[in-house]
């Protein structure tokens, strides 16, 4: 979580805005061209090149960010294994744990075969995030009311403005994060699949509702995080909540805490399945497309079976190997959710609709061109070694 409250408020915006625009985009087309369902058939409308691209970048984005989830799961178990078992031989016991994990709550759900068999778990994962939420914002207002105490080593300084040290090569190389935040672009053709009743202002609608509701968890965080902690907020704001109180209350909280870390990591794995499903659905849009013809009931079902064992097995490894969360964010985010978001859809948009030249025709070229500008950029920032 980045330190300073005013470096969020400045990037939050730019983050944000790209994506209703970018999927207004898709749901446009969608509109014009009612049966394209996936990024593959929008793109072959659009340019027939570029599509076998754009389904492979959403199955590259959407396995970085599975795996990126399970790297989440496996760090807030860690705490939960530290306080009930020990220390000693902790990788071992938190990718045994891990396992066990995706076992049971994740794989079940993740073999079926349309998303809207998931609705329960959609529901139990969305409550689990507003109580994190929820925690944090209570936490935020019982600080400020003088009802919880903080210790001196957990408030940081609150600036205006971000630091000095904050330089420009630094700001291109997090933008990443946030548009990797924001990117659902493609879950929203597994919404068209399922709507019943498709429309443009029923997706609108559905949209529009769920990034709203996004933006107001974000900007909730954002606020009750860095104004109760300032710069001495943690990457994981329950961190600061479970050790970051003095007095009484904190053996509360520490209760608090561990139930919104063991909610937290139900919420992160229950929403595995929607990277996996979108994943395991463009691989199968280019296997097709590979074979010339669409695949049967059966040679479906198997094709969903191995892919979906094959993804699980990928991103688990990974989640084990990979330490670095940020890592993932940074380049995912520069690559693969800065296509979907940014991107495609500009271009998509563009040359679907050449003739018009309106302004959002002007609109989604500038937000194509923008997003090659911040995959470049970011991408040099990095491997450049800057910042």
């Amino acid at each position: 979580m980045p330190s300073v409250l005013a470096l969020d408020e400045i990037l939050d915006p730019f983050g944000i805005l790209p994506a209703p625009e970018g999927i207004c985009c898709d749901a446009e087309v969608r509109k014009n061209v009612p049966e394209l369902l996936s990024f593959y058939t929008i793109t072959a409308a659009a340019s027939p090149r570029l599509a076998p691209f754009v389904d492979f970048i959403v199955a590259v984005k959407t396995f970085g960010v599975a795996t990126s989830y399970l790297q989440v799961v496996r760090d807030v178990m860690s705490p939960i294994i530290v306080s009930m078992l020990g220390r000693n031989d902790l990788d071992l016991k938190v990718c045994s744990t891990l396992l066990i994990f995706v076992g049971l709550f994740i794989a079940p759900v993740c073999y079926r075969k349309r998303v809207t068999k998931t609705a329960i778990a959609n529901w139990v994962s969305l409550f689990a995030m507003v109580y994190v939420v929820l925690l944090l914002v209570v936490a935020a207002v019982l600080v400020k009311s003088g009802m919880l105490q903080l210790k001196h080593d957990q408030e940081g300084d609150h600036p205006v403005w971000p630091p000095s040290s904050l330089s420009t090569p630094r700001i291109l190389k997090l933008f990443p994060v946030f548009i990797f935040s924001f990117t659902c672009h493609q879950n929203s053709f597994l919404v068209a699949n399922e709507l019943q009743n498709r429309t443009l202002p029923r997706m609108t609608t559905v949209m529009g509702n769920s990034i709203g509701f996004a933006i107001l968890c974000y900007l909730l965080v954002i606020v009750s995080g860095c104004t109760t902690f300032g710069t001495a907020t943690s990457n994981n704001f329950l961190d600061n909540l479970a050790s970051g109180f003095a007095g009484n209350q904190k053996h509360a909280m520490k209760i608090f805490v561990l139930i919104g870390q063991v909610l937290l990591a139900v919420s992160v794995a229950l929403s595995y399945p929607l990277q996996l499903f979108p994943c395991r659905r463009s691989l199968q849009v280019l296997y097709e497309a590979a074979l010339g013809v669409e695949l049967g009931r059966a040679g479906e079902k198997g094709f969903r079976r191995v892919v979906t064992s094959w993804v699980l097995i990928g991103t688990i490894v990974l989640a084990m190997w990979l330490k670095s969360l940020g890592d993932t964010f940074e380049i995912v985010g520069a690559v693969g959710s800065n296509t979907i978001c940014l991107i495609m859809p500009g271009i998509n948009y563009c040359l679907l609709f050449w003739t018009r030249k309106d302004k959002w025709w002007f609109l989604a070229l500038s937000q194509a061109l923008l997003g090659f500008f911040v995959m470049f950029s970011s991408l040099g920032v990095r491997f450049a070694g800057a910042a």
